[in-house]
């Protein structure tokens, strides 16, 4: 067990508490996930498989999201509607995040307030993230690119549903260049 002892800590739902000290399991094991869908992430994740698995709820969204970090050895890019807390800001993915060394992380938003922003950079390791934001784009679903490789697409809009392959390089590729395209028109 972690304890977080800042004045602001984390709790389980990714909500920010102010003079709050909270238990934290600090176990990126993830053993609320079910034992087959780990199983299916971790084989397709270790041996670079070219497949794909579906993600269908919050949890899976996590355990997949924590797989990409965790095996990102360079660059990772997020275009997301927004920094959502209940994501991107449960504990196992800030940990995730924060143990990861060497690696870059490039975060666009869409509608992230400041506050969630704000939120999400007392989390993690700054010196490891740049956020930025840009105006919306309606045909553009919402993505996470890893090493030219790994690719989470969401097919539903802020359902977590979405689609996840640990060896995708064309599509990594295609991508990396939209997401670099949209990174230059931040604000």
């Amino acid at each position: 067990m972690t304890k977080l002892l800042k004045t602001e800590s984390l709790n389980r739902g990714g909500k920010i508490n102010d003079n709050m000290e909270k238990e934290v399991t600090s176990s990126l094991d993830f053993r609320d996930v079910e034992p087959e869908y780990k199983k299916l992430v971790d084989l397709a994740c270790n041996q670079d498989l070219d497949f794909y698995i579906s993600n269908s709820s919050l949890l899976h969204a996590k355990y997949v999201i924590s797989k990409i970090i965790n095996n990102t050895k360079n660059q990772m890019n997020i275009f997301s509607s927004k920094i959502d807390n209940s994501l991107f800001c449960d504990s196992r993915i800030v940990e995730a995040i924060n143990k990861r060394k060497n690696i870059s992380i490039r975060f666009l938003s869409v509608n992230s307030t400041d506050d969630e922003t704000k939120n999400f950079k007392k989390l993690v390791d700054t010196g490891k993230i740049e956020i930025g934001k840009i105006k919306p784009q309606e045909t553009l679903p919402f993505f996470i690119v890893s090493d030219n490789k790994m690719v989470r697409i969401e097919s539903s809009l802020g359902l977590n549903k979405a689609k996840v392959n640990f060896n995708a390089k064309p599509l990594a590729l295609h991508l990396n260049d939209i997401f670099s395209k949209l990174w230059s028109t931040k604000n």
